[in-house]
Parts: structure tokens; C-alpha cells; sequence
């Protein structure tokens, strides 16, 4: 059938040797990708969460990265060579000047963190997680999908937020890209 509808719209030879263009992908249909990667990630990290918890949830937080967290893998994926942690701490003023006390000293455990993530990531993670996105109003839009996945009020806040309830210092795992989550 798909050989008869190729010739009544007049192609030859044959469908099933027809070479098939390579899709060229934007900017926008990348940063598009990301934000479904970030939600779908979210989706998986919560569904663990729940099942190795057993917890019927009351309620989900969900902590976005802190902006010198962005800023700190922004100036890592710069580097054309894979970063050195003390290099990354060094060069990351950006990020320090906008950390908080306490954020100062996360600033190695991240920058180690980071380092390896990044030397394990392929030239695809990498392009991915370079989209700067607003992880804030990706997520916040889909807290009523949230809610009705998961039975339960969810919230999103950045974790660097003065309105962020006690979350057992969970929130210091909030990394762009991957959101920290509490469960209530």
C-alpha cells in the first residue's frame, strides 16, 4: 500500500529505498526537550521517592536549584576541557558572590559533584543542560498535573527561598536540572 500511495503522488523509485531527511533541531524545539526531560525526571524521582518510602503523600515540595548553582554549571560547561574541581571553585566568583553563608559551603561538594557529572555526560546531556530554562515556571505550571499524578497538594519553591518550609535539608540537593524533592 505505502508503495502504490508513493507512486500516485508521483516519487520513484520506492518508498522503501527513499532516503529520509535528518530533522533539524532548533533551539526552541531543544529547549522545548528540556523542559519535558525536567518534568519526566521529576515524575520518576517522585514515583521512587514513594516506592521505597511506602508514604501515602499529604503533601510534595518540590526545590528548584539556587541561582549561583546555575551560574556555577554555566561557567563549568564554558571550559573546553573537563573541569577541575579546585579550578571551578576558583573561577565561580559569580556564584559565590550570590551564595548565601550556609550556600558557601556546598560550594566544594558541588563543584566536585559537578565535575564528575559533567565528565560522564555525553555532548547530548551537556547541550541539554547548557538550555537555560526557568525551572521555577517550568515546574510551578505543572503542579496541577503534579497534584492529580500523585493524589496530593505539591508546591514548588526555589531552595534558596525565605519561604521555604523545614524540609530536613533536603533542599540542598536541588541541582539544575534536577529538582530537590520532600515528601509530607
Amino acid at each position: 500500500v505505502a508503495e502504490e500511495l508513493w507512486q500516485l503522488l508521483g516519487r520513484k523509485p520506492f518508498v522503501s529505498v527513499a532516503e529520509i531527511r535528518q530533522a533539524n533541531v532548533t533551539d526552541s524545539v531543544a529547549v522545548e526537550e528540556a523542559k519535558e526531560k525536567l518534568i519526566e525526571g521529576l515524575l520518576e524521582d517522585i514515583s521512587e521517592i514513594l516506592k521505597v518510602t511506602g508514604i501515602k503523600p499529604k503533601r510534595i515540595i518540590v526545590m528548584t536549584a539556587p541561582g549561583w548553582k546555575a551560574d556555577m554549571l554555566a561557567e563549568a560547561l564554558g571550559k573546553t576541557s573537563p573541569p577541575d574541581i579546585s579550578a571551578l571553585i576558583k573561577s565561580s566568583n559569580l556564584a559565590i558572590s550570590k551564595a548565601s553563608a550556609d550556600a558557601k559551603k556546598e560550594i566544594p561538594r558541588f563543584a566536585k559533584e559537578l565535575a564528575t557529572a559533567l565528565s560522564r555526560a555525553s555532548s547530548d546531556e551537556k547541550r541539554l543542560l547548557g538550555l537555560r530554562i526557568d525551572e521555577l515556571a517550568v515546574l510551578s505550571g505543572a503542579k496541577p498535573f503534579l497534584s492529580r499524578e500523585f493524589g496530593c497538594e505539591v508546591d514548588v519553591l526555589p531552595a534558596d527561598s525565605p519561604d521555604l518550609p523545614d524540609t530536613k535539608g533536603k533542599d540542598r540537593y536541588a541541582k539544575p536540572g534536577r529538582p530537590a524533592v520532600f515528601v509530607e
